[in-house]
């Protein structure tokens, strides 16, 4: 496959790998207690399959530090399911039928 066309096919994977916004995995990031953008990046890149700058990744810490945070919850709640799915997912079915029983 030529080059050009492995980048591109990488590029495509990697952003539908990204099921959670950048701003939410990096409250995530954040809420872990990592503040280091390096880290912060490679915990993300793990975690989530998404890439960000160094400079995202502070802009956003800075703005949460600043409390001038966006009204809209909407990513916290998709990022809180794309953990709930990926926690669901490791659950045996004797656990996971535990927890239907529990929410219903």
């Amino acid at each position: 496959m030529p080059k050009r066309l492995a980048a591109q096919s990488s590029e495509a994977a990697t952003s539908t790998a990204t099921t959670v916004p950048k701003t939410s995995a990096a409250r995530e990031a954040l809420a872990a207690g990592i503040d280091s953008p390096a880290e912060a990046l490679k915990w993300i890149r793990d975690k989530f399959g998404c890439e960000m700058t160094p400079t995202h990744f502070s802009a956003i810490k800075a703005r949460d530090k600043s409390g001038t945070r966006p009204k809209d919850r909407t990513n916290d709640v998709l990022c809180a399911m794309a953990v709930l799915k990926s926690y669901v997912a490791s659950l045996s079915p004797d656990v996971m039928k535990q927890l239907v029983d529990l929410m219903a």
